[in-house]
């Protein structure tokens, strides 16, 4: 059967459960990918990019309509300045991608996953921005996290082989435990799930017995992501997870939290360089090292050449599948950047502007309160993770989790920030205020 016999079924199904448990809807699009691909191959539904984005499109919209009907405020969310500058970066993106095709003959499907990977994904991030609607959410990521974890266990232990057979892949036979879904998508939600767990088990009392179960599946997914041969998730996972222990311990010393995360990074690098977890059968990971970089150098040199030559208005689609310095075009591999060659400098400053205003927001958020608290505070490092691995290896169409991560912040920090002005100066960390007695 092909993919179209289960979109048609798929859509009511994930629109009622979206409505009735919104909360999950959203933990899904950030943490879910691999229980979703894991169930969808064991019951041998077919895989198609047109199917995928679907269930992610609709559970999207399942999720929105869900938290609207939960609380209608939430449209009023969409007037402030970072959802106006996304809002107007992704309507341009899609109408020169849709101007301008590419060459390649067949089915683009950048502008139908722009809409159910960034437009939706980004509404969606909005309308939970509250602190105790992303407290459900990273209960559900967490539950997402720990089904993951699972899955990629059991498939090391049983020792399923599938590997890349890619030409293209720079860092040979990558292990893919669950077809159809990249090293890259596993690792990020694997870390995801790490950093949902930690805030899931301490906010409440009777959970934070169970606070070690953090630290017990946190070097077992480091272990899991150096397994996929991924070393960007694997260096970024150290980094926020040291964010995530100065944001929510700032009672403790610097010294103390230094030392923790310095261990981290050992433990991390140790894991990497482990010749029994090697990234690759076949390439060694020195010249692995010198091939990705030598990639990297080649592929921004292309995206300059091709900005120069429409600087303002970008290339639409129509550079894809062009042969251009030698090579033939398909993407820059680094989601920021991405906008300079899709929609040039029109484009471009529409969205750096829009980071820009997102870290502003941050940063009088910070300053004015003296400490990044409430849910901005388990929110950041998760922001931290994604839109590092987006700048090293994405694509601004299908980066969802920097997407539906933004909208969160754009919302979480601006209440902050109001909320702020009638605070005592000292604030305990969220997780700590939030006791359920």
């Amino acid at each position: 059967m092909d993919s179209l016999t289960y979109i048609v079924p798929l859509v009511p199904v994930v629109l009622v459960l979206g409505f009735l448990y919104p909360h999950a809807c959203c933990a899904f699009l950030i943490a879910g990918a691999t229980p979703y691909f894991a169930i969808t191959e064991w019951l041998g539904v077919p895989w198609s990019t047109e199917l995928t984005a679907t269930a992610y499109a609709t559970t999207s919209a399942a999720a929105i309509t869900g938290l609207i009907a939960k609380n209608t405020e939430v449209l009023s969310r969409l007037r402030q300045n970072v959802p106006v500058l996304a809002l107007m970066y992704m309507g341009l993106w899609i109408w020169r991608r849709v101007a301008d095709p590419p060459i390649l003959p067949g089915f683009d499907p950048a502008p139908y996953l722009m809409l159910g990977y960034g437009l939706l994904a980004f509404v969606t991030g909005l309308f939970m921005a509250d602190e105790a609607c992303w407290r459900r959410v990273l209960d559900w990521a967490a539950i997402f996290g720990l089904m993951t974890t699972v899955i990629l266990l059991y498939h090391w232990a049983i020792g399923t082989t599938n590997y890349s057979t890619d030409p293209t892949d720079l860092a040979g036979d990558r292990w893919l435990p669950v077809r159809n879904l990249t090293g890259i998508i596993i690792s990020l939600e694997l870390g995801v799930g790490s950093l949902s767990l930690r805030h899931a088990l301490g906010r409440r009392q009777h959970r934070r017995r169970l606070s070690w179960l953090h630290w017990a599946i946190l070097p077992v997914n480091l272990a899991l992501i150096t397994k996929l041969g991924e070393r960007g998730p694997l260096l970024f996972l150290v980094l926020a997870v040291g964010l995530d222990a100065y944001l929510g311990n700032r009672g403790a010393s610097m010294r103390r939290i230094f030392l923790a995360a310095m261990a981290l990074a050992v433990v991390a690098l140790g894991l990497y360089v482990s010749t029994e977890l090697a990234p690759s059968r076949a390439t060694d990971v020195q010249n692995y090292e010198l091939a990705s970089n030598t990639d990297r150098t080649s592929l921004y040199s292309t995206a300059y050449i091709a900005f120069s030559e429409r600087p303002f208005w970008g290339w639409g689609g129509s550079l894809v599948g062009r042969t251009i310095n030698g090579g033939e075009w398909w993407y820059v591999h680094a989601a920021y950047l991405d906008p300079l060659i899709d929609t040039g400098l029109a484009g471009a400053l529409l969205c750096w502007a829009m980071l820009a205003s997102l870290a502003g927001g941050m940063r009088r958020h910070w300053v004015r309160i003296g400490v990044m608290g409430g849910a901005a505070a388990s929110a950041l490092p998760l922001y931290l993770l994604v839109a590092l691995e987006a700048q090293v290896s994405g694509t601004i169409w299908s980066a969802r989790h920097l997407w539906l991560l933004t909208g969160v912040l754009a919302q979480l920090i601006p209440r902050q920030v109001r909320r702020s002005q009638v605070l005592s100066a000292r604030i305990e960390p969220w997780h700590a205020r939030q006791v359920d007695t």
